[in-house]
């Protein structure tokens, strides 16, 4: 894989860095096509079962995502290549995601965004690891603040992307399946990245080799990460709100823009800071934005 030194990590991103970038950039292309119609399609398709079905929906996919997410992470510090795991996972939630046209069951969307998390469970910590064995660590904070923005960036390009599919005409089905052109792009991007092969102990194989124990202080900040997840709400909820205070379907994919244009803006900047600052203060900084949002939505009205 490319490895920055410290000079190069302190005045330009490394290839690898940069074409996951643009992987995630057009995967959430893909995803944020569909993700914005999804409420008002399945209030549409299945009315009375739609607000629990987004959030069972939800549920179930975050939960499948976050289990898996560790035991891939273990499988990466297996692994002497990193590359097949990203490209499993990044395939199968292309193949995935187009399949919400065909929804006619309530049963349907759970199934298929919780295949769905299963891609982004595969990819997502030997991604992270490609990530952060790519630039030194005083980069660290830069380097994901580029992958989170490209991400965000993605986000709000799909959203416009469907706001406009949506505008000249197309059907929300038709939306989905053109959704699949950026997320196979996305696989064929990948195929870009470099790695090379780590160095496989000679007194372990990679599948026996023992890990280190989590470390105290990394345990201690799970703690409320636990919290917060327990807090969190999923965006699709927000996104039944607009539709319950009267938002026509053309108006969603607007609303989404602009909060992933808005994470896009911050999410690099913010990166930077954690590099000079530290990381702990950023993230209470945020958690503590997101609190007061929530109390905010609560009151908000029309």
């Amino acid at each position: 894989m490319d490895v920055a030194t410290p000079r190069e990590g302190t005045s330009r991103l490394p290839r690898t860095v940069v074409v996951l970038g643009v992987v995630s950039l057009l995967t959430d292309i893909s995803s944020d096509m569909i993700f914005p119609l999804l409420p008002a399609f399945l209030a549409a398709r299945l009315p009375a079962q739609a607000p629990v079905l987004l959030g069972a929906m939800e549920g179930v996919a975050d939960l499948i995502s976050a289990l898996i997410k560790y035991q891939s992470g273990v499988w990466a510090d297996r692994a002497r290549r990193l590359k097949p795991m990203v490209l499993v996972g990044y395939g199968l939630s292309s193949l995935m995601r187009p399949l919400m046209a065909f929804v006619t069951l309530a049963w349907h969307p759970i199934a298929i965004r919780a295949l769905d998390r299963v891609g982004k469970g595969l990819r997502s910590s030997p991604r992270d690891a490609l990530i952060a064995h790519s630039v030194p660590p005083e980069s660290r904070g830069r380097a994901f603040g580029f992958h989170r923005g490209m991400d965000h960036a993605g986000a709000a390009v799909g959203a416009l992307a469907a706001m406009v599919l949506v505008a000249v005409g197309l059907r929300v089905e038709q939306v989905f399946f053109v959704a699949a052109v950026p997320g196979m792009l996305a696989v064929v991007a990948l195929l870009l990245v470099r790695e090379a092969s780590r160095p496989e102990p000679a007194s372990a194989s990679g599948a026996t080799r023992a890990l280190a124990p989590v470390p105290r202080r990394l345990a201690y900040y799970l703690i409320p990460i636990t919290l917060f997840g327990v807090a969190n709400s999923t965006d699709a909820f927000l996104l039944l709100k607009l539709t319950e205070e009267g938002a026509k379907p053309e108006f969603l994919p607007l609303a989404w823009l602009l909060l992933q244009a808005v994470k896009s803006a911050v999410s690099f900047p913010a990166g930077r800071l954690a590099d000079r600052l530290g990381a702990s203060r950023l993230v209470v900084t945020g958690w503590s934005l997101y609190a007061l949002s929530y109390v905010a939505l609560a009151w908000a009205r029309g």
